[in-house]
C-alpha cells in the first residue's frame, strides 16, 4: 500500500497566495521545463523562434494564394491567432498531466498542489516571448491601421492568461480522477484549431456567427487580436471572457474544497 506523504491540504485561496509568494520558483521551474526540452537540438530554445516563423508565415502565405486573401491583412491575423490558441492549447494540455506527473515532486518539496498548473502557464507565458518576433516581423511588414483600441491589447492578454488559469486548475484536478480526459482534451484541441478563426477569417463566415459566439478560444484569441487589427465584437469577447474569468475561478474553489483531500491519495 502506498504511503502517504505528509501535506497541509489548505484552501484554494491560500494556495494561490502561496504560490504568489513563491513565484519565483514557478517561473524558475517553468524554464527549466523549456530548457530541458530542448537540451538535446543543436538550435536549442531558437526552435520555438523558427517553428513559430515556419508555420504563420507558410500557412498565411499559401492560404492567401488559395483563397486569394489580402496579405496585408492576412499574415498578422494568422501571427496574432495562432499565438494566442497555441500558447492556450499547450497550457490546457500541460496543465492536464501537471499534478498526475508532478504530485510526488510537490509533495516531497511541500509545495501546493495547485502551484503546478501554474508553471504550466507560466511556461507558456515564456514560450510566447519566442513568438514575438515573428508577430513584430508580421506587423513590421504588413502594418495595420492603428487606433486607440491598440490600448485593450495588454488588459485582453493578461485576461486571457488569468482566465485560463482557472481553466488548468480545474483540468488539473479532473485529470487526477479522470486521466483519459487528457487524451480525450488533445483530440479535442485538434478539432478546435480549424473550428477557430486562425486561418479563416471570422468576418467571412456569417453562417457560423452561433458557433463563434459560443467558442471561448475565439473570444480569447478575439481579445488579443481585436485590438490590434481593429476587428468587430471585441467588447463581447471582453464581456465573455470576464464572465469565463469569474466562472472558471468559482468552479476552481468548488472542486479544490470538495476534491483536494482527495488528490493526496491519487499523487
Amino acid at each position: 500500500m502506498r504511503t502517504i506523504r505528509t501535506h497541509e491540504t489548505t484552501g484554494l485561496i491560500a494556495d494561490v497566495l502561496e504560490s504568489i509568494r513563491r513565484s519565483d520558483l514557478i517561473w524558475s521551474l517553468a524554464y527549466f521545463k523549456i530548457a530541458t526540452k530542448t537540451r538535446n537540438a543543436l538550435l536549442g530554445v531558437l526552435w520555438n523562434v523558427l517553428g513559430f516563423a515556419l508555420f504563420v508565415f507558410g500557412i498565411a502565405l499559401l492560404w492567401g494564394v488559395v483563397f486569394k486573401l489580402d496579405r496585408q491583412d492576412f499574415v498578422p491575423y494568422v501571427a496574432l491567432g495562432y499565438f494566442v490558441f497555441q500558447m492556450i492549447t499547450v497550457t490546457m494540455l500541460d496543465s492536464s498531466r501537471a499534478i498526475s506527473d508532478g504530485g510526488n515532486f510537490a509533495l516531497q518539496n511541500r509545495i501546493p498542489l495547485t502551484m503546478l498548473p501554474f508553471v504550466s502557464v507560466a511556461k507558456q507565458c515564456l514560450t510566447a516571448l519566442f513568438a514575438l518576433p515573428t508577430i513584430a516581423l508580421a506587423l513590421l511588414l504588413y502594418p495595420p491601421d492603428l487606433s486607440a483600441e491598440l490600448l485593450l491589447l495588454v488588459p485582453g492578454f493578461i485576461l486571457c492568461v488569468l482566465t485560463f488559469s482557472g481553466l488548468a486548475v480545474i483540468l488539473a484536478i479532473i485529470c487526477v480522477y479522470i486521466a483519459d480526459l487528457a487524451e480525450l482534451l488533445s483530440a479535442v484541441m485538434r478539432f478546435m484549431f480549424f473550428l477557430t478563426p486562425i486561418i479563416w477569417v471570422a468576418e467571412d463566415r456569417s453562417g457560423l456567427d452561433m458557433v463563434l459566439m459560443l467558442n471561448p478560444l475565439h473570444h480569447a484569441i478575439n481579445v488579443v487580436r481585436g485590438p490590434v487589427l481593429e476587428l468587430s465584437g471585441v467588447a463581447f469577447s471582453f464581456g465573455y471572457m470576464l464572465a469565463l474569468f469569474v466562472i472558471s475561478w468559482t468552479f476552481a474553489f468548488v472542486l479544490y474544497h470538495r476534491l483536494s483531500r482527495g488528490l493526496l491519495l491519487r499523487v
